[in-house]
């Protein structure tokens, strides 16, 4: 509830820790718009790409070996569809404990067409992880999905609160607007800016922050919710 004096802010130049989950259901819809992010990222993060039809599987562990990067993306296309749920909050909640890095900027990009399969991970303690190790949640899904089931509650919390929490956003496609909703999320992470602030004397430190400008015409995505 205090206005703390913002003394610097710039472009960061933190390198990305980037870990990409795809939930496609087995169609290979994201793989296009994956390696336009992938292609455009490449010199500022290095990549893991997990792939969840019914189980996350690892296709590629952190790398900036984009050979080995692109190998896991060739894996991405059609293998065979299914109706069935995936355990996506499962490869979220793991993705948030192994993404972050001393000295790396830790993002989790989750393209979802939506559903989920019964899980013991709560919302809850996902979102404390992703608060905790100041990670931040990007989500690209259709619009119009909504989920229905407990495990899809617990899921959609997380994409939705969750993604907000971290500084992130939950951006729903449709049509053809999906390549363009991956290249602006691509720019949004390749223009992030770090802010450094003093706290107003007598004021403790918190885990809530909220960034505003007075400036017109300008709309700021930050997290709402930090680690001290």
């Amino acid at each position: 509830g205090k206005a703390c004096e913002v003394v610097s802010a710039e472009l960061t130049k933190t390198p990305m820790r980037l870990a990409c989950i795809v939930a496609d259901g087995g169609t290979g819809g994201f793989q296009y718009p994956l390696v336009s992010m992938v292609q455009q990222l490449q010199d500022v993060a290095e990549f893991s790409v997990v792939s969840v039809i019914i189980q996350p599987e690892t296709l590629v562990e952190f790398t900036t070996d984009l050979d080995k990067v692109v190998a896991a993306l060739k894996r991405l296309g059609a293998r065979g569809k299914t109706k069935e749920g995936g355990q996506v909050l499962d490869a979220i909640d793991q993705a948030a404990k192994d993404t972050p890095k001393e000295g790396k900027r830790p993002v989790i990009v989750v393209m979802t067409v939506g559903g989920s399969a019964s899980s013991d991970v709560r919302a809850p303690d996902v979102r404390e992880t992703l608060r905790k190790s100041n990670t931040q949640l990007y989500v690209i899904s259709p619009a119009g999905n909504v989920g229905g089931s407990g495990a899809n509650t617990h899921l959609d919390i997380v994409l939705n609160d969750g993604s907000r929490d971290t500084g992130g956003r939950h951006e729903r496609f449709s049509g053809q607007t999906l390549n363009k909703v991956a290249e602006q999320i691509s720019q949004e992470l390749l223009n992030q800016y770090q802010l450094t602030y003093v706290l107003a004397d007598g004021t403790k430190p918190s885990d809530r922050l909220e960034v505003a400008t007075k400036r017109k015409g300008l709309k700021i995505n930050a997290p709402t919710r930090i680690a001290n």
